[in-house]
């Protein structure tokens, strides 16, 4: 058995060589909801129905500058609904149950791209993801400004699905109730909601990436507010390769610790 696997092991690391490029899955169907109506489009409808945009960009995820054949993401919306009305915010949902969010408003504001494969190639090249090298396929967000945009903007891959929501109503749970606008608390929701909630749910409300935080027990409960602060602040000082990502540059000594904050009041709230 421990010889099968090593030869599995071998064949796959062999095939990830000479074959670096993958094409999209044989699912390369998209779900677009929004509040009035929702839609699924696979990838040929897709080329029917849009024009393609090669998009040049300083790729975060790649770490280099890459060209994608990709569709705006406004035009993908139009063929759903002509409008964005009903909701303020878009959830991305990933293979893996990743779920970045972001403002509605920033579509407006920055130009945003469903990728669907490298210019000039049949897919994607595969990027590391933890102690795996996974393809971006079917489909992966990407933003025209590039990694200039900084780490709030989310660069979602394995993408299935997008949702225009109300954040207010779709994710009550996880609001700290009775929490000052100007709290500690309510600071450290919000940091939450950027930076956490994507990998990350709370009363079983947001990512499903990593662990759920607050029920049936917070992390808080088995956790120390020092090693958790330590943790947030650097993962792979306690675990190599974790999917967590480093937020030493991102957030500030003060940001951890209005998180840490939000857990422990939510330690009080947790949903039934």
């Amino acid at each position: 058995m421990i010889i099968e696997r090593q030869l599995k092991t071998i064949v796959l690391s062999i095939l990830t060589l000479l074959f670096p490029f993958t094409a999209g899955a044989a699912g390369d169907s998209i779900e677009i909801v929004l509040p009035a109506r929702k839609a699924s489009f696979t990838l040929a409808e897709l080329k029917k129905a849009l024009p393609t945009q090669v998009v040049a960009i300083d790729d975060p995820v790649y770490g280099r500058p890459m060209k994608f054949d990709a569709f705006a993401l406004t035009d993908l919306f139009k063929l759903v609904d002509a409008g964005l009305a009903g909701g303020d915010e878009i959830v991305f949902q990933t293979r893996d149950g990743y779920s970045p969010t972001i403002p509605a408003a920033e579509l407006g504001r920055h130009a945003a791209f469903l990728a669907y494969r490298e210019h000039g190639k049949k897919g994607f090249e595969r990027v590391p993801q933890g102690k795996a090298l996974v393809s971006p396929s079917p489909y992966y967000v990407v933003w025209q400004e590039g990694r200039q945009l900084g780490e709030t903007f989310p660069w979602p891959y394995q993408l299935v699905r997008i949702e225009l929501v109300d954040f207010a109503r779709k994710y009550d749970k996880l609001y700290p109730k009775d929490a000052r606008a100007d709290s500690t608390e309510m600071k450290g929701f919000k940091t939450f909601k950027t930076h956490c909630l994507r990998c990350h749910s709370v009363n079983l409300q947001g990512g499903d990436l990593g662990p759920e935080l607050n029920v049936p027990r917070n992390v808080t409960e088995y956790w120390s507010v020092g090693t958790l602060r330590d943790f947030i602040q650097n993962a792979t000082s306690f675990r190599a390769r974790s999917k967590m990502p480093s937020f030493e540059k991102t957030l500030s000594t003060d940001e951890i610790a209005e998180v840490v904050a939000y857990l422990e009041l939510m330690k009080g709230l947790k949903s039934q």
